[in-house]
């Protein structure tokens, strides 16, 4: 399992064995932890590489070194993310957080409000937690939300009118 302390010495010794400058976006459980949002531990980093020379590909021959080095599991960095990658609003840059800034690598972790609208768009059951947590404790812009899953909707982005549905859902519960 990787906690705060861990994922930060993974991503120092990623640093160390960078060729080039690497920037690397990093959603999901582990973002909520390093932002210390929730209090939890997870198996894998949700993360890929972006606006950055070094692909996925090149970076798994990096994350492989680290694991050895750490003992850590060889898919510590998880690229699964990058499909829901689609369904972030155009201006989520404007709310990134830079959690390391290394030699060579620089991490970046979404905000609240963008790492919810991609769990509505997965609809994972084992996201439900994650992302009632947030609406619950006011972590995510809620307006905004609704606001850009409806202008999903009028585009007809697949999948939206499922996670507006389902962020309604959600907010009905929660009352």
């Amino acid at each position: 399992m990787l906690n705060k302390k861990l994922i930060r010495e993974a991503f120092r010794e990623l640093d160390k064995l960078l060729p080039e400058k690497t920037n690397i976006l990093i959603g999901g459980g582990a973002a909520l932890l390093i932002l210390d949002i929730m209090p939890i531990s997870t198996m894998d980093i949700d993360a890929i590489p972006f606006k950055s020379p070094i692909g996925a590909e090149e970076l798994k021959v990096y994350r492989e070194k680290v694991a050895q080095k750490l003992g850590l599991p060889h898919d510590w960095i998880n690229e699964y993310f990058y499909q829901f990658t689609h369904c972030l609003p155009l201006d989520y840059g404007k709310r990134l957080k830079r959690i390391i800034k290394g030699k060579r690598l620089t991490c970046y972790v979404l905000h609240p409000t963008d790492i919810t609208i991609m769990k509505l768009f997965a609809h994972r059951a084992k996201d439900e937690l994650h992302v009632k947590y947030l609406i619950k404790h006011n972590y995510a812009d809620l307006d905004y939300i609704d606001d850009y899953l409806e202008e999903c909707v009028d585009k007809n982005q697949p999948k939206a009118d499922e996670a507006r549905d389902y962020f309604h859902g959600l907010l009905e519960a929660l009352g």
